[in-house]
């Protein structure tokens, strides 16, 4: 059981893909700074590259010509965003929620195409656009 656990997902379509993926990438050892991970997909859903936003560790800091520039650097056709928490606010606000799909709606304003932001705190996680539905 525990290699299927450690099996990193073949193409992130939906949230569990996200928080699955990041599960795999700290394991038992989540980082004990918060942090925000982007993912760079491929037009096939698969991981391209990643980058660790150094800037913010919230989602909610986030714009999007910053978004649009880091898709460039990355060589994606999409993003995704792990955020990492380990302290504080555990559960994600309808601020947070509502926030996130405006930026989503921005970016596929400008053809970019902002899958999800996974907020992940321990083995707990909320993927913001299926709490949005």
């Amino acid at each position: 059981m525990k290699s299927e656990r450690r099996r990193l997902p073949h193409t992130f379509t939906k949230a569990g893909d996200l928080a699955r993926f990041a599960k795999v990438v700290w394991a038992d050892d989540q980082p004990i700074e918060p942090l925000l991970l982007v993912v760079g997909l491929d037009t096939e859903g698969r991981l391209h590259n990643l980058a660790v936003n150094n800037e913010h560790t919230s989602q909610m800091m986030l714009a999007v010509d910053e978004m649009l520039t880091v898709a460039v650097g990355l060589e994606a056709s999409a993003l995704a965003l792990i955020e990492i928490r380990t302290e504080g606010v555990i559960e994600p606000d309808p601020l947070e929620v509502e926030t996130f799909m405006d930026l989503a709606d921005d970016c596929a304003a400008r053809g970019l195409l902002l899958l999800d932001c996974v907020v992940s705190v321990g083995h707990r996680w909320w993927s913001l656009r299926s709490l949005a539905s």
